[in-house]
């Protein structure tokens, strides 16, 4: 199996209406991305795919991304051809067809990359759109699942009228990331929020033998700020609204007393 480590070298991304194709220059020779050929031929084990592969049909080398540097499974021509045959469906025929007829003759032309004729020109580089799914990622570190990535996305995709974030132009790039990085305050705060509800669970409820009474859970105290977003309630409006509860919880245990009298 090839290994590549004198470094990462630099990435090409071949774009057309159904792919996204990355592909690395190693000896003069074309390497493909195996996660790109498997989603382009809807593969849905790429491990077990690339695991299946000749060793002299695949490899690994490193990319730069802005997480730092990563391993990328890469396939040659042969690996490439191998994981098409693998594939029954008709994206299979439409995928070689395109690598065939645009991709590797746009290689051997020029002996490099050279810019693929068929990209949009203003379409936003790899790299900026990477930036976008890491500042995404950003502003939801601390939501379960995948929820909140997928509503963000959703959001750009409405804010812009594109049908997938591939699409977003250079600008709309750019702009998408600001937009995100406008969340992260209201996204921490409500992580914050689950974080202290969930220890106001533990300490009220689970710790307690008896009458467990969850006071004001802090989840359920929400708020709408001068910006229309919802919001859990500032700590001193939380306690003020906890002190309330707890009043009323008194009020009614008197007046149940009063009436078994």
């Amino acid at each position: 199996m090839h290994s590549h480590a004198q470094g990462a070298p630099a990435l090409a991304v071949f774009t057309s209406s159904f792919v996204e194709l990355r592909v690395i220059m190693i000896d003069e020779q074309p390497w493909f991305a195996v996660n790109d050929i498997c989603t382009a031929l809807e593969l849905v084990n790429p491990r077990k795919a690339f695991a299946d592969l000749d060793d002299d049909e695949k490899g690994v080398t490193t990319s730069y991304t802005p997480g730092g540097t990563q391993k990328l499974n890469i396939v040659n021509e042969a690996g490439l051809y191998c994981l098409i045959f693998k594939s029954r469906k008709p994206e299979a025929k439409k995928f070689k067809r395109w690598v065939t007829h645009e991709v590797l003759p746009a290689i051997r032309k020029t002996g490099s990359y050279g810019t693929p004729q068929w990209q949009q020109p203003d379409r936003a580089p790899y790299q900026l759109r990477e930036q976008l799914a890491a500042a995404i990622r950003s502003v939801t570190v601390g939501f379960r699942g995948k929820g909140a990535s997928y509503a963000i996305n959703e959001r750009i995709r409405n804010h812009f009228g594109v049908r997938r974030v591939e699409d977003l132009t250079t600008q709309q790039a750019q702009d998408a990331i600001v937009m995100v990085k406008h969340l992260a305050p209201h996204t921490q705060r409500w992580v914050r929020a689950m974080n202290q509800a969930e220890k106001d669970y533990i300490r009220q409820v689970l710790r307690v033998e008896k009458g467990p009474m969850l006071s004001a859970p802090t989840l359920v105290c929400l708020d709408i700020d001068h910006n229309g977003i919802t919001q859990p309630l500032q700590h001193d409006a939380l306690h003020k609204l906890q002190k309330a509860n707890r009043g009323m919880h008194d009020m009614l245990a008197l007046f149940q007393e009063g009436e078994e009298e």
